[in-house]
């Protein structure tokens, strides 16, 4: 603005004005080039505060660049994360327009999305806010008044919201179709599309390559990239030639077809060449798959195979092979793969979800009904009622970790599993996928999770399965213990009872926004919003087991009692609210050595902000080696 275009007064607007990271440097660099810059805290979205800024200045142009991500599927988008997005892109951008509709713009340029036009998996908030952009721009165009909405599509990794994402995260970007803009093609990028006189423009870049390669062309392409038609507009077709090809074949090579299908997908969906380079009996999350993924996977496969898949079924089957043996038997539950091609004589199988189970049924609806608290004593007492255990010796066998990322050793990271209704192994995925190659990271599930297992009886049960799970996972190697939310509670009283029971002490433990170390049986506070959170299109099979466990977890914790450990401690805490308001510090109730805030709120450090709280973890541990 100021060397290009030759601006010499800004005023520059966020929430936290002269406060913001890089604010003074910034403003001298401006000076230094003739400018004067104004630096200023103001909640654009707050209409009041927007309004008093703007009194008394002259306005030539405007360019509303502000964005938050709050990523989900759509089902987990309840009000406060769609007004977590939507506030800074919507609300902010029609007050910018309303009190300055009667200033002499030159422009009034505003920061869309490419996710509007075409979609993005896992940001359907995101594109709803970017599309009323888009809308806006038009709006004012029809009133005779200067509008341009920027469609944009990802910039390199060090500028913007994508600055918080990983190597893997912007490496599948990079494959997409749509490769990030580096910086300077983003402001050429700019000014060709200011000069445009159109209402809406998109400036991205597009390989058709990649889009031919993955067979996924968007429908709005369809005249700019030749190829292929993307496999869900031809759904209705695949799925009769897949179930023409299966009559041809006897049952073990008609699962062989589909272990390829499902591996095929799930190559292209993680970035492999093709489906050599994914092993069918290997854990899913093993092989980089996160919850973005499983969504993306699941939806693929059931246009493939021309079945309504549940959410839960790509990390219920865990492996590919299991998930290929699963879809031959949903197939031939309901049409007849043998050569005559005749239909089952008993008609449909059963629904692909099994259906909800009574307790299931009872617990959604309380908790729809805004009753968690009397929803959650309900699975206490269901809980009561399940076999349980007061020693591990009881126990067939400890919980299995389950690897996510290879690599060196020393030490490895082991992650414990928060207590939550969709928790597990699977929410640490995106965290370890920040060490693949530089540090082995495995998780570890929390026992009677599971139908059939046994629950601790006691709090030292707990604490006790919980560390001879992690004694076992560590396979001799050093190793550091990692838990999320209360997940860090329980590796901080495991970390103890390791310590002072067998004399074992970790190189370190690291809790990731971890709130309290002790609970009250009725402290059902956060239940809604993190216990619970995703219930309503579940990656997990919320079964029973699964939701009594939750229950009997959350009251166990109230009952250890174990020494403190006297490894390192580091916290990492979130410095946001889900809707980006800045948390003000206070001393943490978890007693640490060394507490780290970085810019997520308590679910996205693990998500999408998953690179940000690797980076601290990596720096932290190479300053203890130090």
């Amino acid at each position: 603005m100021v060397t290009e275009r030759g601006a010499k007064r800004l005023l520059l607007l966020s929430r936290r004005g002269p406060e913001a990271p890089g604010a003074a440097a910034l403003r001298e660099e401006l000076s230094a080039l003739g400018a004067t810059a104004d630096v200023v805290a103001c909640d654009v979205a707050d209409r009041a505060a927007l309004e008093g800024v703007l009194a008394g200045r002259r306005l030539t142009a405007v360019v509303h660049a502000a964005g938050i991500l709050d990523d989900g599927i759509v089902a987990t988008l309840d009000e406060q994360r769609l007004s977590t997005v939507l506030r800074p892109k919507v609300d902010a951008a029609w007050h910018l327009h309303e009190l300055t509709r009667d200033s002499d713009l030159a422009a009034f340029v505003l920061y869309s999305s490419v996710s509007g036009l075409m979609g993005s998996p896992g940001q359907g908030n995101y594109a709803a806010g970017n599309t009323y952009l888009d809308a806006l721009a038009a709006h004012r165009r029809a009133a005779g008044l200067p509008a341009v909405s920027l469609a944009w599509g990802a910039w390199t990794q060090d500028v913007g919201m994508t600055g918080r994402l990983g190597d893997a995260a912007v490496e599948r970007m990079a494959r997409s179709g749509m490769p990030p803009l580096t910086v300077e093609q983003g402001l050429a990028l700019f000014d060709a599309a200011t000069a445009v006189d159109d209402a809406f423009v998109v400036p991205v870049r597009l390989n058709p390559g990649d889009f031919r390669a993955h067979n996924q062309i968007p429908p709005i392409l369809s005249g700019v990239v030749s190829g292929p038609r993307r496999a869900a507009a031809a759904a209705g077709r695949s799925a009769v030639t897949l179930r023409d090809r299966l009559r041809g074949l006897d049952p073990s090579e008609q699962e062989q077809l589909l272990r390829e299908i499902v591996a095929g997908y799930a190559a292209v969906l993680l970035g492999h060449g093709d489906a050599s380079g994914i092993d069918p009996e290997r854990n899913f999350l093993e092989l980089g798959l996160d919850s973005l993924i499983a969504v993306e996977l699941r939806n693929q496969l059931s246009d493939v195979v021309g079945l309504r898949l549940p959410s839960s079924v790509i990390l219920d089957s865990k492996t590919p092979a299991q998930l290929a043996k699963w879809l031959h038997a949903e197939l031939a539950s309901q049409t007849d793969l043998s050569a005559a091609g005749t239909r089952t004589a008993g008609g449909a199988g059963p629904a692909a979800d099994g259906g909800a189970d009574s307790l299931q049924r009872i617990f959604f609806t309380a908790v729809h009904a805004g009753k968690e608290v009397e929803a959650m004593r309900m699975l206490t007492a269901v809980a009561a009622t399940r076999p349980s255990f007061e020693s591990t010796a009881e126990l067939e066998d400890l919980p299995a970790a389950v690897t996510l990322a290879d690599g060196p050793r020393d030490p490895r990271l082991i992650c414990v599993s928060a207590p939550g209704a969709t928790g597990g192994v699977h929410l640490y995925a995106r965290i370890a996928a920040q060490f693949r190659g530089r540090r082995h990271v495995s998780a570890l599930p929390l026992v009677g999770f599971a139908p059939g297992e046994s629950l601790p009886a006691t709090g030292a049960a707990a604490a006790r399965v919980v560390a001879e799970s992690i004694l076992h996972a560590s396979d001799g190697d050093p190793f550091i213990v990692v838990g999320h939310s209360t997940g860090g509670t329980l590796a901080y009283f495991a970390a103890g009872e390791l310590e002072h029971t067998w004399g074992i002490k970790p190189d370190a433990v690291i809790m990731l926004d971890t709130l309290a170390l002790t609970f009250s049986q009725d402290d059902y506070d956060n239940v809604g919003r993190f216990y619970l959170a995703g219930i309503d299109s579940p990656l997990v099979n919320l079964n029973s087991a699964r939701l009594s466990a939750m229950a009997h977890w959350f009251v166990r914790l109230k009952d250890i009692s174990v020494p403190p450990t006297t490894a390192p401690t580091l916290m990492i805490r979130s410095a946001v609210t889900p809707d980006g308001q800045e948390i003000p510090y206070t001393d943490p109730w978890v007693p640490v050595d060394d507490v780290r805030s970085i810019e997520a709120d308590h679910l996205s450090l693990a998500a999408e902000h998953s690179a940000l709280t690797a980076g601290v973890i990596e720096e932290w541990i190479a300053g203890l080696a130090g």
